[in-house]
């Protein structure tokens, strides 16, 4: 009679060091999170002006419009 071995333990490594991340964000699906910024930082600074504080947000509106156009997505490849 032959006897056999138990498999020999082995850790959890894959041979990668991060999965990628396969993900599309689109600004337009955070559009709330910008004005919200705006009078946070309105805020923060002190501004008691009602101008200052419409430039602020009219600034933050811009950044939204403009980064509607950037997919983020993955990076290179790690290696």
């Amino acid at each position: 009679m032959q006897q056999r071995a138990l498999a020999r333990a082995r850790g959890a490594d894959d041979g990668q060091r991060l999965a990628p991340a396969h993900l599309q964000i689109h600004a337009l699906q955070h559009a709330h999170v910008e004005p919200s910024f705006g009078k946070a930082l309105g805020q923060a600074l002190g501004v008691q002006h009602h101008a200052r504080i419409d430039a602020i947000l009219a600034l933050s509106a811009c950044w939204a419009c403009a980064s509607s156009y950037v997919i983020h997505s993955e990076g290179p490849p790690l290696g």
